[in-house]
């Protein structure tokens, strides 16, 4: 208030009018005074009466939103306007102490206190400074209250709880904007441990609703500055029920709870709060339980499947077969065309690349990383790379040679693989059974290079049922040429 406002020529000088309330100079009070001349106990009288009352501290909201209750059921009743009710006013001239603290030059610690409560009618929540000086003796002093209507329906209790403490944090943030003071810390209390376990919470999902709620909390708060507060020691609780104007004087809405702050605010504030029964809870979304299959990027089969077929080709037409169905089922398309040479051949490079990245997983590493491969590798000496279908061939100077394009870089095969005795019994078969340098010679012109290709040459010969050798005369025929004329003399 400027002193240019100020009425020295009026009849009181002690009462003036700032901001809309009467203040009271001589004792430093505001007053809140209503006149009921000529306003009825009717629709209109309590509208009349009720926005006559400015309150812009929210100081007597526990009195004013229980007639704010009363005139919202008369207008969901459709009661007239003229009607007189049974209902009775219980607004009446109040003063309320308007100094916040004594001596602001002598205080060590200045802090907010907010308390809020949801109920099914209303959402009220009141701010408070509390003070110490030099000898910490606190003082506490209300300095903004408010009582917002709940929604109708569509709410359950700790939503609207949860909605308070939302209006909670913009109300304080609201009074650190205005005051010309310092604030050294903001504490939050509520006697909700479910919309506590909400805000503490960090495991697991809440829906929609309460998450963009609770982000809003905690952009302007930490979950370290909220405590609980039990339903007696909370002065917001009187907001939602109200209290008459006789007894909000001496109520704690206007002091606070100081016995409780004194008390236990620090252990209230330390102390971490869990979701309570989230199982149960309709808010926080229900675990699910996920199973996660990691696959490599590049189309590899376990090769140990392929110990199943006892011929190459019989393996390559099945895998050929499998890869065309599953193309048909992604394309949705029937299957239809024969397999075709460019399918086997496709086929043949898929299995390749399977079988070495099973038997030379760490070599084909570092050869992507472009580094050196271990000496104490089975193919260290072959100075392997990878060449354009990504399969390791062969390095080296043969590849400066005049031979043609797959003995200048040969795929290396494992010898142990099942897939290379496939191979030998292949080539074998297919040069007829003619001994171990023919089925060597086969294998070097088909592009493979067979690690420890000899002796399994060997072994698979040994083992050919077709070339078993029997004893001498086992079997015996005779050629004849016609008719033996036969001289007897």
């Amino acid at each position: 208030m400027n002193l240019k406002d100020l009425d020295v020529d009026a009849n009181n000088k002690s009462l003036q009018r700032s901001h809309g309330l009467s203040w009271d100079l001589n004792t430093y009070y505001f007053m809140f005074q209503l006149s009921f001349e000529n306003k009825p106990i009717t629709h209109r009288g309590i509208l009349s009466t009720i926005n006559s009352t400015y309150d812009l501290l929210g100081i007597l909201a526990p009195i004013i939103i229980y007639e704010k209750l009363v005139l919202r059921s008369l207008v969901s009743e459709t009661v007239d306007w003229d009607h007189l009710i049974s209902d009775e006013l219980a607004l009446e001239a109040r003063r309320i102490p308007r100094t916040y603290v004594p001596y602001l030059g002598r205080t060590t610690t200045r802090e907010l206190h907010v308390f809020s409560n949801g109920s099914k009618k209303t959402i009220p929540v009141v701010v408070y400074l509390c003070t110490t000086d030099s000898n910490r003796t606190p003082h506490l002093r209300i300095v903004l209250g408010m009582a917002k209507f709940a929604p109708t329906s569509g709410h359950t209790i700790p939503v609207l709880e949860l909605c308070a403490a939302v209006l909670g944090v913009n109300i304080a943030q609201c009074v650190i904007d205005q005051v010309d003071i310092h604030i050294d810390n903001v504490k939050y209390y509520m006697d909700s441990k479910i919309v506590l376990g909400y805000i503490f919470h960090e495991t697991r999902r809440v829906f929609i609703y309460v998450a963009n709620r609770v982000a809003r909390i905690r952009k302007f708060s930490n979950p370290s500055q909220w405590g609980y507060v039990p339903i007696d020691h909370n002065p917001a609780d009187l907001g939602t029920r109200s209290v008459l104007t006789k007894d909000l004087q001496d109520s704690i809405w206007l002091f606070g709870p100081q016995q409780f702050l004194a008390s236990n605010c620090k252990k209230s504030c330390n102390q971490g709060h869990q979701l309570v029964d989230p199982d149960e809870d309709y808010e926080i979304r229900p675990t699910v339980t996920v199973l996660k299959t990691c696959a490599p990027s590049e189309s590899v089969l376990e090769t140990h499947r392929f110990e199943r077929f006892s011929n190459w080709k019989r393996l390559v037409k099945a895998i050929a077969f499998l890869k065309r169905l599953t193309h048909a089922c992604r394309s949705k398309k029937l299957l239809t065309n024969a397999i075709t040479i460019d399918d086997c051949l496709d086929t043949e490079h898929f299995i390749t690349r399977s079988v070495q990245a099973t038997a030379f997983r760490e070599e084909k590493n570092r050869i992507l990383q472009q580094n050196a491969i271990s000496k104490r590798s089975c193919i260290a000496n072959l100075n392997p790379f990878l060449d354009e279908p990504a399969i390791m061939s062969v390095g080296g100077h043969i590849s400066n040679s005049d031979l043609c394009l797959q003995e200048k870089k040969p795929i290396i095969i494992l010898g142990r693989h099942h897939v290379a005795t496939l191979l030998l019994r292949h080539y074998h078969d297919k040069m007829k059974h003619q001994g171990r340098h023919f089925t060597e010679g086969a294998i070097t012109s088909a592009g493979l290079w067979i690690t420890g290709a000899k002796q399994l040459i060997s072994s698979v010969i040994h083992r050919c049922v077709t070339l078993e050798v029997s004893p001498p005369f086992t079997n015996v025929g005779v050629d004849t040429f016609g008719l033996w004329n036969i001289v007897i003399t």
